[in-house]
């Protein structure tokens, strides 16, 4: 767990231009230590009927030693009453802002849906 005002060290080195922002950011300017700094935090989700969801940020995987570039994907959680279907999102989270995402349902746990978004970008 993170007190406020700290940051783990993988986000120490790097500075981050968007902490504390609540404006509209685009994807390229997120990356993995971004999302793994906000592992276990809630991101909030738009659905197509307007309704917003809380989604738990659940699992980071770093893949870019596979395929070279930046390769990452994240893994999040959310009600299994209102599941979401595959396709673009509007997400918010209090550290990052607002940003668009596409999320693929994954297999679920019996309490949660699960979905996941891969980022696959050559730097």
């Amino acid at each position: 767990m993170l007190a406020l005002g700290t940051a783990p060290a993988t986000l120490a080195a790097r500075p981050r231009r968007i902490v504390g922002r609540r404006s509209s950011v685009p994807l390229s300017d997120l990356h993995y230590a971004d999302f793994t700094g906000l592992l276990n935090t809630t991101f909030h989700v738009t659905n197509s009927s307007g309704a917003v969801l809380p989604l738990l940020l659940t699992e980071t995987e770093d893949m870019s030693h596979r395929f070279g570039g930046e390769n990452f994907s994240v893994v999040f959680h959310g009600p299994s009453d209102q599941p979401l279907s595959q396709g673009t999102y509007a997400f918010q989270h209090r550290a990052l802002g607002a940003f668009p995402l596409f999320i693929v349902p994954m297999r679920g746990d019996g309490r949660n849906a699960c979905y996941e978004a891969v980022f696959n970008r050559i730097v």
